[in-house]
C-alpha cells in the first residue's frame, strides 16, 4: 500500500479546499455530467497530484497539488517513484471529501493522507 501526503500548511491547498467548500457543481473524471458531490481528481500523469474537480472561470487558473516527494521539479526520480508507487498507467480518479475535511484543511491546516493500493484507496484528514 502506498501512502500519498499532502501537506496542510500548503498555502494552495488551503485555497483549494476553501474553493471546494463554496462551490456548487463538480465533474468526476471520465464523465461529462456535473454532480453536486464534493471531491478533487487524484492524478497520476507528470507527478502525482490532486487537482480542482469543480467549475471555473475560463481565466481561473487550476490548482495543482502534488503529493509529497512525487512533484518532477523537485524529485529527479519522480518517474520511477510514481510508477512504484501507483503503476506505470496516467489516470485520474475521484476522491471524495465531506465539509468536516475540507474544514480542517482549509481553517484549521491539516494535511490529507490517501492510502492507495490496486484496488482501493481509504482517504484521511
Amino acid at each position: 500500500m502506498t501512502k500519498l501526503k499532502f501537506i496542510g500548511l500548503n498555502k494552495d491547498f488551503q485555497k483549494l479546499a476553501a474553493e471546494v467548500l463554496e462551490k456548487k457543481e463538480f465533474r468526476k473524471p471520465y464523465t461529462k455530467g456535473m454532480t453536486t458531490e464534493k471531491g478533487f481528481w487524484l492524478v497520476k500523469d507528470q507527478g502525482i497530484y490532486l487537482m480542482n474537480a469543480h467549475k471555473r472561470r475560463a481565466n481561473q487558473k487550476n490548482f495543482v497539488i502534488y503529493a509529497h516527494g512525487y512533484r518532477p521539479e523537485t524529485n529527479d526520480n519522480w518517474w520511477e517513484d510514481c510508477r512504484d508507487a501507483v503503476g506505470g498507467d496516467d489516470f485520474a480518479e475521484w476522491i471524495p471529501v465531506n465539509t468536516k475535511m475540507l474544514n480542517r484543511i482549509s481553517k484549521e491546516k491539516y494535511s490529507m493522507v490517501i492510502d492507495i493500493n490496486e484496488e482501493s484507496f481509504r482517504v484521511m484528514v
